[in-house]
């Protein structure tokens, strides 16, 4: 056979099965292009660095609500104190005023009389 021959035979057999040539070449480029535009080390490296930058940011929000959690608490536990305490002091203040007008009424010439009053005045 001659070459003519041997090239007309390959031309009707690419005429016959140009679809599934076409194809193959198609998903050879295909290929190549994905391999050659596909994502490439720099912007991973890149999407790497943004992605440790975001974590670091987020842990320094959550670092920061933290401390301001910590410091709301000690102010409200410091402010919590200080009423309790001027709430004790008042308490003993008023104690230390009923003492004394106990006192006074026992100390009176005529205490009977000085409590029933004191007693009339308070259910009034």
């Amino acid at each position: 056979m001659t070459a003519a021959v041997l090239w007309g035979k390959f031309l009707a057999l690419c005429k016959k099965y140009w679809q599934i040539i076409v194809g193959f070449f198609a998903g050879l480029f295909a290929l190549l292009l994905v391999m050659k535009r596909g994502p490439s080390k720099d912007m991973l490296e890149k999407k790497d660095e943004l992605n440790d930058k975001i974590r670091e940011s987020e842990r320094k929000a959550r670092e920061e609500l933290e401390k301001q959690y910590k410091e709301n608490v000690d102010r409200f536990v410091e402010r919590n104190e200080k009423i309790d305490k001027d709430t004790r002091e008042k308490l003993l203040a008023i104690d230390d005023d009923k003492k004394k007008r106990v006192e006074e009424l026992m100390s009176s010439e005529s205490p009977e009389k000085d409590i029933a009053a004191a007693l009339a005045d308070l259910l009034e």
